[in-house]
């Protein structure tokens, strides 16, 4: 039997509350695992989702290996032996005006050089390939897409030291997911890859 869980909230087919729920139906040990979620998502009502469908406790992504221990520790109600919690909050404008910040990725990666350029490079892929996804999708008004791929950006910003921008993101997979106001989602987007635009400018310099 394992000992832990870690759910993924957003799967296909089945979402990670569902799952959640599924489990615990389950009347045996296996029901009792303790379960936690892995989530880009910090809005108070996402996180009180993973209770209500049965976590035992929460990890927002990007995420380093102390949060999740101590989250384990959590879980199972013992105490973390003092781990070191303290994670930088970048600011999104330095002192030079730039938007990104390496103080996060530095400290995620102990400020192995070869590991922060490949998640440098990771993400110059991924927005270059992003922006006209974002694009295509609001002029289509594909809103369920828009709404995944936003998500699936807040990670990325959180590794670059892109708080303002993190915000944004998380302003705007919030009215998709209210489907309310969607007629500020146009400006919400442009602004949004304007500032994706000039990250990479940035990081390619």
């Amino acid at each position: 039997m394992y000992d832990v869980i870690l759910m993924d909230v957003q799967m296909p087919v089945m979402d990670g509350f569902d799952a959640t729920r599924n489990i615990r139906k389950i009347d045996a040990e296996y029901g009792k695992i303790p379960i936690i979620a892995l989530t880009a998502s910090v809005i108070k009502k996402d996180i009180q989702m993973c209770y209500d469908a049965g976590m035992n406790g929460f990890v927002p992504k990007p995420f380093k290996t102390s949060e999740l221990i101590e989250a384990i520790y959590k879980a199972y109600k013992l105490k973390s032996n003092g781990i070191e919690l303290k994670q930088p909050k970048p600011n999104n404008m330095n002192e030079q005006g730039n938007i990104t910040s390496m103080a996060f990725l530095e400290d995620f990666t102990e400020g192995d050089k070869d590991r922060m350029n490949k998640y440098i490079g990771m993400y110059l892929d991924s927005a270059r390939k992003n922006i006209p996804s974002l694009q295509d999708y609001m002029s289509a008004e594909k809103w369920d897409e828009l709404k995944v791929l936003v998500h699936s950006m807040k990670p990325h910003f959180d590794f670059m030291g892109m708080r303002d921008t993190r915000t944004l993101a998380e302003n705007i997979e919030q009215v998709l997911v209210e489907n309310k106001d969607l007629n500020s989602i146009p400006d919400k987007i442009g602004e949004l890859i304007q500032s994706i635009e000039k990250s990479i400018e940035e990081l390619s310099s």
